[in-house]
């Protein structure tokens, strides 16, 4: 049992509307809803930008679901309890399961909802608008989570990868500014996509052998005269220059090129024998 700390603020709203507005009717059809029904209450769904009211009440066999929304979502959050066996505290949550507010109670007071009968009973903001004191707006803007395949809400740290030739990357971008701020420039940040393609693609989607052979590339090159090694491998760029130089003979016949077979070293001219 929760300690009420100031019993006398709850008996100076008891005989008012109070959390409703206090020009609700409070009546739809044959169900009213007592003024001593609700003691307080606080609503912060995401989406709420203003003028909440209680929109429909569900009832079923053995429970009871309130229903809040805005004259564009009629049931922006929803809370549920058993009516035998009513709380003190109706706490409310959206359609992803995000908090949403809570009412507070007795249950001797929703039990009342005993007697309402089996159905669907909807309101109108003349009807069941509540004080702007218990409505805390709280517009959609931005980004505040991610829904899974599922339908689950994924919130908190989340990372961006691009896979398979996608590139992300982060840019600022200028918006319209509004006619107060002409001459500002506005900016904000926006996630840019870039579709490059992945030029590995075979090896991804092919068994090896099939339509694409690793190919193995040379490491290094170790040239061996008889006690003599000397070794060779890539520059900065991977490279492995050979070529024929005149070091030794301005007028050398060693010839390099590349064949369709790979590298061709030969010497050209004839051989003449001196003697």
């Amino acid at each position: 049992m929760p300690e009420i700390l100031h019993p006398e603020w709850r008996r100076h709203n008891e005989p008012t509307k109070y959390p409703f507005a206090e020009n609700a009717t409070l009546r739809s059809g044959n169900n009213l809803i007592l003024n001593e029904l609700f003691l307080d209450a606080i609503f912060y769904p995401v989406g709420n930008a203003g003028n909440l009211r209680l929109s429909v009440v569900e009832i079923d066999h053995d429970s009871t679901t309130i229903h809040i929304g805005t004259p564009t979502v009629a049931r922006l959050a929803s809370g549920e309890f058993n009516q035998f066996d009513p709380p003190s505290e109706v706490r409310f949550t959206d359609s992803l399961g995000r908090a949403a507010g809570v009412i507070v109670s007795e249950p001797i007071r929703l039990s009342i909802f005993q007697s309402w009968a089996v159905g669907t009973h909807t309101f109108t903001a003349a009807q069941s608008a509540f004080a702007a004191t218990v409505s805390i707006p709280s517009p959609e803007i931005g980004l505040r989570g991610i829904v899974l395949e599922d339908g689950t809400l994924f919130t908190g740290d989340v990372w961006l990868v691009g896979d398979d030739g996608v590139v992300l990357s982060k840019e600022e971008v200028e918006v319209p500014t509004v006619d107060c701020d002409q001459g500002k420039r506005l900016t904000r940040p926006i996630i840019r996509v870039d579709i490059v393609g992945d030029t590995l693609f075979r090896r991804r989607l092919c068994s090896p052998g099939v339509l694409f052979n690793t190919p193995r590339y040379v490491k290094q090159i170790t040239f061996i005269e008889g006690n003599n090694r000397f070794t060779c491998t890539p520059d900065i760029l991977g490279d492995i220059k050979m070529m024929a130089g005149n070091h030794l003979a301005e007028d050398t016949v060693l010839r390099v090129r590349t064949t369709e077979d790979g590298i061709k070293i030969e010497s050209v001219g004839e051989r003449t024998d001196i003697g």
